[in-house]
């Protein structure tokens, strides 16, 4: 659990009228993170079907 702690340091630091609740804020804001992440990328049907354009270099396509 490394990163949560970072995370609460980091908010503490930073923003430390968050006193105590920093923890609770930085597993709220990952579990929220984690959720929306689900909406951030392009469903596989959305993809482009004819795979990486040949005129590119292989590391422009991810």
């Amino acid at each position: 659990m490394d990163r949560p702690t970072t995370m609460t340091a980091l908010l503490k630091e930073h923003l430390p009228e968050l006193g105590a609740e920093a923890t609770l804020f930085s597993l709220q804001t990952m579990v929220l993170a984690g959720a929306l992440s689900a909406y951030a990328r392009p469903h596989p049907a959305c993809r482009r079907p004819t795979g990486p354009n040949p005129a590119w270099p292989a590391s422009t396509w991810t």
